[in-house]
């Protein structure tokens, strides 16, 4: 044990009959061997062949302890455990990255879906706004244009672009300009304006009647507001008044519920009253 000579095994070929034998290890047993080869080592070669030829061949082998069995057992196992752990790790990790980016492409595709949303919604907007009919316009509450549709070219003559930047005041009737301030006033205080009529002057010199719906948003102290072109109405309505009014007879208008709508001057002079009372 002392010289690690455990588990010793010995295999020679003799001439002696099987038996049980036993063989002792001197304790100087590494001393002398490498006296014996030191020995060997300093003989001439024939005498050294002739004791080698003469002599007994013995071969030994170390043998495996049980200690040894359970010590690399022990080593194999603690490494294994450590790959497992390793890998342990490693698929967490992955696992929480996988789960990390997951979440991440999620949220992305939830943004790109409201965005994409958010585009439709002002594509279809800006559609509105341009196909109107009517006019529809932005402007700040002193009467700046900021935008306006392709039907100021229709309804007043203009190009949109010709009247970015200009004063709505500056289109205006004279005689209209102080009621539209009135107006106006009424929106930069926060208030909606509905049905309120103004003539403004086409681009060619004459007059255009536009009827206005309009708000504030206080968020920008913007207006926005649409108009509608009333100038053929008004000019049926003159038509339909000199038509009634040139008719020598008495006549009038009664609604559904017998209420007094209209009449001519005729009907006037004979019941000494006018359209208004």
């Amino acid at each position: 044990n002392k010289h690690n000579l455990l588990n010793l095994k010995i295999a020679a070929s003799t001439n002696l009959p099987d038996d049980t034998n036993a063989i002792g290890i001197r304790k100087d047993w590494p001393e002398l061997t490498s006296r014996i080869d030191k020995s060997f080592d300093a003989m001439r070669p024939e005498i050294h062949n002739f004791v080698k030829q003469n002599s007994l061949s013995v071969k030994y082998e170390y043998g495996i302890s049980s200690w040894d069995i359970a010590k690399w057992i022990g080593i194999v196992i603690f490494i294994f455990s450590l790959i497992v752990i390793a890998i342990s790790l490693v698929n967490r990790k992955l696992k929480h990255e996988i789960k990390k980016k997951k979440r991440l492409q999620e949220g992305l595709e939830k943004e790109l879906e409201l965005k994409n949303k958010l585009l439709l919604v002002e594509e279809q907007f800006n559609r509105f706004f341009q196909l109107s009919l009517n006019l529809q316009l932005i402007c700040t509450t002193d009467g700046i244009i900021k935008e306006l549709n392709s039907a100021s070219k229709s309804i007043l003559g203009y190009e949109k672009d010709e009247l970015i930047d200009k004063s709505l005041l500056d289109l205006i009737h004279f005689y209209d300009v102080e009621s539209t301030i009135e107006e106006m006033s009424k929106l930069s205080k926060g208030e909606n304006v509905y049905s309120f009529e103004n003539r403004y002057i086409h681009k060619d010199g004459h007059y255009v009647n536009l009827l206005w719906s309009a708000t504030t948003d206080s968020s920008n102290n913007l207006i926005y507001g649409t108009a509608q072109d009333m100038t053929n109405f008004k000019i049926k309505d003159l038509l339909f008044d000199y038509i009634i009014n040139a008719i020598p007879d008495i006549l009038w208008m009664k609604d559904n519920d017998g209420i007094y709508i209209q009449c001519n001057h005729r009907f006037e002079e004979f019941f000494g009253d006018s359209e208004e009372n």
